[in-house]
This record gives C-alpha cells, structure tokens and sequence, in this order.
C-alpha cells in the first residue's frame, strides 16, 4: 500500500520535471526562437505511442509482478522492452536530430606558435 501511495506522488512530480526540462525552462535565458513548426504534424503521433508506451509498461509491470508461469514473465519482459522502445519514439528524437548543434565561442587562447 505505501509504495501505491508513493508512486501517486512520484509519478506526477516526475512528469512535471521531464515537461520543464525537455521543454527548455530550466535553461537560463529566453529559449531561441524556431523557425519551424513542428507541434502540429507530430503531436498525434507522439501522444499515440505514449499512449502505447503507457499501457504496454502497465501491462509488463502487472505480468512480472502478479502472473506466477514462466511464459507471463516473457511476455511481461517483451511488454517493458516494447514500452522502452514506444517512449523513445513519443519523445521525438527525429527532431531532436534535425536541430542545428549549439554554437561554441571562440577560445580565447593565442594561437599556437607550432601551428602553421
């Protein structure tokens, strides 16, 4: 009972910490601006595979955790692994990929006199 308990206030505490931090506000300064608009294609593909990613850990966890036959563990073990893999794509790493790298600043070191 106490671990249901902790997991209802862990759960939502944990799901606002991933929102502010993949959204970018506890980063220092105004976020740059984007010059694509990206929200509205990918939105309901990634709110699906959360969905997907959701129901299939919740299932996994129930198999492992309550299930006694060897063949429910397996299949409790191939849920988690494919709510693994439906997270990772609710999370959008394609986009993620196309955004330009984080520009670096010069050094400030004098060049090298072995250079050439």
């Amino acid at each position: 009972m106490s671990i249901a308990v902790g997991a209802l206030i862990l759960f939502p505490s944990l799901a606002i910490l991933f929102r502010l931090a993949l959204t970018g506000r506890f980063d220092p300064g105004p976020p740059p601006p984007s010059t694509v608009d990206t929200r509205g294609a990918r939105r309901p593909q990634a709110r699906r595979s959360a969905r997907l990613a959701l129901g299939l850990v919740v299932v996994g966890v129930v198999l492992l955790t309550i299930a006694t036959p060897a063949a429910a563990h397996a299949v409790g073990v191939v849920c988690l692994l494919a709510g693994s893999i439906a997270a990772f794509a609710a999370v959008a790493p394609d986009q993620l990929a196309q955004a330009s790298p984080p520009s670096t600043p010069p050094s400030s070191s004098p060049p090298s006199p072995h250079r050439r």
